[in-house]
Parts: structure tokens; sequence; C-alpha cells
């Protein structure tokens, strides 16, 4: 599952913003920032988790809340 979320932002959306670029779609070229960012979140938390299963600890689950103007993480 790791490696679908690291595709994602390391190849995937990144692929999807330079054809937006081309095209002059800032629209989307937004909207997929959006989305690298919140799967930097997913990859974050993946690793996170999978520590935590090596401890043999539980995950402290918090609320995650995704800012609609700066993409930001905000807890």
């Amino acid at each position: 599952m790791i490696d679908g979320e690291t595709y994602e932002v390391e190849e995937m959306y990144p692929s999807f913003d330079a054809i937006a670029n081309l095209r002059n779609k800032e629209g989307a070229r937004r909207l997929i920032h959006y989305a690298i960012e919140a799967e930097k979140i997913h990859v974050n938390l993946y690793w996170e988790a999978k520590k935590k299963v090596k401890e043999e600890k539980d995950m402290e689950i918090e609320e995650i809340y995704i800012c609609p103007v700066c993409s930001r993480k905000v807890v």
C-alpha cells in the first residue's frame, strides 16, 4: 500500500501536473497540488503505522483537516 502512495506523490500526480501546466489548466494544477499534499500525509501515516506495528503498539488517531486554501494539514 505504501508503494502506491509514494508512487502517487513522486510520479503520478507530478505527471498530471506537468500536463496541466502544458495546457495552462490552473484549476487542475491547484487540485493536483491539493491531492499531492493529501497523499504526502497518507505516506506519513503509513510509515507511522508500520513503526507502531513493529513496536506492537497502537497508533493514536487524530483528526486531520486539509486547508482548502493552502492545502496544509491542520490538527
